[in-house]
């Protein structure tokens, strides 16, 4: 009777993945098709995939230093499966989200992860995103626009965070006017971001209260081609300078550990126009090496870049070696994401400056992965 009752359940579970395993057709990035504001920072239902990513340095009243992510993610799942079932019938489309605290000075890494139902579609959803606003939420954490401005929430054990960021620049169009290519053919997504935003709230640690200000940073991201199954992962920098301009590196890696040709970098100068290059024209190498205890991976924390059509050389360092994220309940992927600080030259002046690094699929590739993954 037990073999049977086996039986019956693999089978089930065969027919479930037939008769799920086609893909449905979603809308994808299209050259001809620009953006418009500010429809385009809203959710698309007709895209795979899609998030809104934010990250910042912190400093708060009593002279302590924190970096800050909080992550927003939605895809249709019509083809992804988790021990054997599809996700669908969980719900369509899932809603993902990280926060994570970077506690510099007390020298601790803290984060979260959730994944809940679409609350327009089902009765007990917890999570949606508006297509006629920008407001994202999962369960209590969510992003709100406002007057022009946004309110951000999240909390955990341990930390809870409320900012309001107002953008100092327009957002800025990565790519040809936000169509950006990530490999040969249909593999690109719609990219914008505020690459400078204002930030001032409050962090409570433990049950002390803190005012915060800083500088954050805000991506947009939705397509429904991505990465090719060549790419192993990305290595991926928000740089904001002194001089009021800021640096996006985006270095697409291949599973043979070289890097695409797509892979590129954009300066936005102090009045929000953009330069850009691509990997012909950038220099880097890897110089300091941190590997976890719990994945084994081992994450380029220290970098040197040069880029000799700017005229750009910078170091870039971690505020803290241990940034990795473990994301078992959303998106289940292993990947660095921390606050870093540069030092340098551009344009033969001496620069400095900090932002965020973000380096994904050095666990395993992330074609592997069931879900998705951070700007995947």
């Amino acid at each position: 009777m037990r073999k049977i009752l086996i039986a019956t359940i693999f089978v089930v579970i065969a027919i479930l993945n037939f008769s799920c395993a086609k893909k449905v057709q979603y809308q994808v990035a299209d050259a001809k098709i620009p953006l418009t504001f500010p429809r385009d920072l809203y959710a698309h239902p007709d895209f795979q995939t899609e998030w809104w990513y934010y990250t910042g340095n912190l400093k708060a009243d009593d002279g302590k230093l924190f970096g800050f992510e909080l992550a927003f993610f939605k895809r249709r799942t019509d083809a992804d499966f988790v021990m054997g079932f599809p996700v669908r019938f969980y719900s369509n489309p899932a809603h993902m989200a990280h926060f994570a605290i970077t506690d510099i000075s007390d020298r601790r890494f803290i984060y979260s992860d959730r994944r809940e139902r679409d609350q327009a579609n089902y009765r007990f959803g917890k999570a949606g995103a508006r297509e006629d606003m920008l407001w994202v939420w999962n369960r209590d954490w969510y992003v709100r626009e406002a007057n022009g401005k946004y309110h951000l929430y999240a909390k955990m054990p341990g930390y809870e965070l409320s900012l309001i960021l107002t953008p100092e620049k327009l957002p800025v169009l990565h790519g040809e006017n936000g169509f950006f290519q990530k490999a040969d053919g249909p593999h690109a997504t719609y990219y914008l971001a505020f690459t400078r935003l204002d930030a001032k709230g409050t962090l409570v640690v433990g049950n002390k209260p803190h005012e915060v200000e800083g500088l954050a940073w805000h991506d947009h991201e939705f397509g429904t081609h991505q990465i090719t199954k060549e790419q192993a992962g990305w290595d991926w920098f928000s740089i904001q300078l002194d001089d009021e301009q800021e640096i996006m590196l985006y270095l697409l890696r291949n599973l043979d550990g070289s890097y695409d040709p797509f892979s590129r970098a954009e300066l936005i100068k102090a009045d929000g126009t953009k330069e850009e290059v691509l990997l012909s024209e950038i220099k880097f190498e890897k110089k300091i090496f941190w590997e976890s205890d719990k994945t084994e991976a081992r994450y380029p924390v220290s970098w040197r870049i040069e880029i000799p059509r700017w005229n750009l050389a910078i170091d870039v360092e971690p505020y803290m070696e241990s940034c990795e994220l473990l994301t078992p309940k959303s998106t289940m992927t292993a990947y660095w994401e921390g606050p870093i600080k540069v030092s340098g030259k551009l344009a033969d002046k001496n620069i400095s400056g900090q932002g965020y690094l973000e380096m994904c699929g050095y666990e395993r590739p992330v074609r592997y992965l069931t879900l998705l993954s951070p700007h995947f």
